[in-house]
């Protein structure tokens, strides 16, 4: 039935595929890591989008599943990703990764104006890329502002 919780079995059970796809994504076999992004993207609403979300700033992540990684969080329409954005912006350690999360920030239709705060110090980074991401990201946010 629609609106029911699922089943704490039910729940283990998505845990476990979960972890068996970013097991998958993190490994070297590029078919696994081809079934792992199909089987993501087929999922009706990306709850999963937060877990995504730290696997796309680790630092060995693999360029190809970084990029589609990318496109499947542009696309996800779940809320819970906002506030990791805003963790991942808090911790992020080099200019790539600003810069990565702020493209995800402008190019999302999620809304992330709650993020203003951390999104204008931005602003003045020393990074060029990530001052022009930062940028957009502002005038996206102020534009998606309720």
């Amino acid at each position: 039935m629609q609106g029911e919780q699922p089943s704490k079995e039910e729940l283990a059970r998505q845990r476990a595929a979960l972890d068996n796809h970013l097991a998958a994504l993190r490994g070297m076999d590029r078919g696994k890591q081809q079934a792992a992004l199909r089987a993501l993207a087929e999922a009706p609403d990306l709850q999963q989008g937060p877990q995504l979300l730290a696997l796309l700033v680790e630092p060995d992540i693999a360029t190809g599943i970084q990029k589609e990684l990318f496109h499947l969080l542009i696309n996800a329409k779940v809320s819970s990703l906002v506030s990791a954005v805003g963790a991942a912006l808090a911790e992020a350690k080099t200019p790539q990764t600003l810069q990565l999360l702020l493209q995800l920030c402008w190019q999302s239709p999620l809304d992330f104006s709650p993020l203003l705060p951390q999104l204008v110090p931005l602003l003045t980074h020393e990074d060029l890329q990530v001052q022009i991401e930062a940028v957009t990201s502002v005038r996206y946010a102020l534009d998606r502002c309720p």
